[in-house]
């Protein structure tokens, strides 16, 4: 993991998910995130440490377990403290949430019980809320980014913009065809105001620090289009959730090639489901057989 200087006091420790380092006057560090795991964890301490700099908190984005993986080895090294938004929260503290809820509220298969999906439980310290906030010494501004996940933030700091698993890169779209998010109404508004926060580079979750993002998020928001598209065609005459989700993934040409990667892109799909019917442009029925069918919604055409 390669340290890359953003600004004055702000880092990106750089790596499969990048976690940001943000210095004090007094030399503490705030981390953003804290990676996927206890070998993330250590690469980061020894990268702060290197420096002469002590890791004082993490600042978690959201609570997935790429992002908070590293939280639990780090905090027992450190003694830092953990700060997390609100639902995310609960999340960090108990990480058998997130693959719990992956297989629809009951207890998971194995493939979904690895470190990918399920983080090393750690307590959270502080809540931490949207607008000006003060973590170790250092002044950040929090910004809602909802629709990734239910609570999801990002961090601005000396107009270095962290901002989680706001928007993917072009490259990483290219590698994940259907991008996960649990809130699609979230997630569009949340596109549509990223290019408002004002900021002069922004640091993803993953891949590189951008200096112009907008041609990024215009990317994301054209898939978005383009899968709602894919779900309408293919909901609205009266398929199964488990049809739509073959039917899509077909179309799209995404073969999951792990139980995890299997119900990532079925849980994706099953919000499309949700944010369509909220719109109205599908309606969900028990059908005479007892199955679950999506048809258009009132008035359209089927």
């Amino acid at each position: 993991m390669e340290l890359v200087q953003v600004s004055k006091r702000v880092f990106c420790l750089a790596g499969a998910t990048n976690i940001g380092v943000i210095v004090s006057d007094d030399g503490v560090v705030v981390l953003v995130d804290s990676g996927l795991d206890s070998s993330s964890a250590r690469r980061a301490v020894r990268a702060v440490s290197d420096r002469g700099w002590t890791v004082g908190a993490i600042v978690n984005t959201h609570a997935h377990a790429d992002h908070i993986g590293g939280n639990a080895e780090i905090k027992r090294r450190t003694g830092s403290s953990v700060w997390a938004p609100g639902f995310e929260e609960a999340w960090v503290k108990e990480p058998f949430s997130e693959p719990f809820a992956l297989f629809g509220g009951a207890r998971p298969p194995s493939g979904l019980m690895n470190k990918f999906t399920l983080a090393e439980p750690c307590g959270v310290d502080h809540i931490i809320d949207h607008g000006e906030t003060q973590v170790c010494g250092v002044t950040m501004r929090v910004e809602s980014l909802k629709g990734h996940s239910p609570n999801q933030v990002g961090i601005i700091v000396d107009g270095a913009f962290f901002c989680g698993d706001a928007f993917f890169q072009c490259d990483q779209l290219s590698k994940h065809v259907i991008p996960y998010n649990v809130d699609i109404g979230s997630h569009i508004e949340t596109l549509g105001r990223l290019s408002q926060i004002p900021a002069e580079v922004v640091i993803p979750g993953h891949g590189g620090i951008c200096d112009e993002p907008e041609s990024a998020v215009e990317a994301n928001a054209k898939r978005v289009r383009l899968i709602e598209e894919c779900v309408l065609e293919e909901a609205g005459g009266g398929a199964t959730s488990e049809t739509v989700v073959s039917r899509v993934c077909s179309r799209m040409g995404v073969t999951p090639r792990t139980i995890a990667q299997y119900y990532l892109n079925s849980s994706a799909l099953h919000a499309y489901l949700s944010y369509l019917e909220s719109t109205g442009s599908l309606r969900v029925e028990l059908s005479g057989d007892g199955t679950v069918v999506w048809l258009r919604g009132r008035g359209e055409s089927r």
